[in-house]
């Protein structure tokens, strides 16, 4: 699966900005409760060195070789990556192992994002499915229960002999010699 790719001005401004929340996560606080969870489990089920924990309500620091390395906290509807404090030049200092990191943790953060999005997708036309289905299994029931209903569905319009045009009527349908065909 393909991704965007950002030029160095877009990362920076992610990484100056935050990472903004799917709207779907921003529906009340149960929601980004359960984005903040489901984050932290999308980070330490991927493939990498990474370990996420919950350390204060909406945030999550990622340790690397029991470390803390970054901290991801939810402001005003956007997720922000900060350095942890664990040495005091850490900018001055970074490794660009260290600053590969924190790129391709943002990237999972947007990875998670487009995958929360997609997922969302699903439930809406899957809950979108379901109530189509229990209005007309509902609506069905009630058909099946009213048999008033019923037999009026069950009629068709008579096509019986005293709905059809006898020969011997003619003359009361067709006037004759008025120009017109129909009286």
């Amino acid at each position: 699966m393909k991704y965007k790719t950002f030029s160095k001005e877009e990362l920076t401004d992610l990484l100056t900005n935050g990472v903004p929340m799917p709207e779907s996560a921003l529906a009340d606080g149960n929601t980004i409760d359960f984005y903040f969870d489901e984050l932290q489990s999308f980070i330490n089920s991927a493939e990498n060195e990474y370990e996420a924990k919950s350390t204060d309500y909406l945030e999550i620091t990622i340790l690397i070789d029991d470390l803390e390395f970054l901290i991801l906290r939810y402001i005003h509807k956007k997720v922000y990556l900060y350095l942890a404090n664990t040495r005091p030049d850490i900018i001055d200092t970074m490794t660009p192992q260290e600053a590969s990191d924190v790129v391709g943790i943002l990237y999972g953060i947007i990875v998670f994002n487009d995958k929360w999005i997609e997922v969302n997708e699903l439930v809406d036309e899957f809950t979108e499915e379901l109530i189509n289905k229990l209005e007309y299994d509902a609506t069905k029931e009630k058909v099946k229960m009213d048999a008033n209903l019923l037999s009026k569905l069950d009629k068709y319009p008579q096509q019986g002999p005293d709905k059809a045009l006898n020969i011997k009527d003619y003359d009361k349908y067709f006037k004759k010699g008025k120009g017109k065909k129909y009286g």
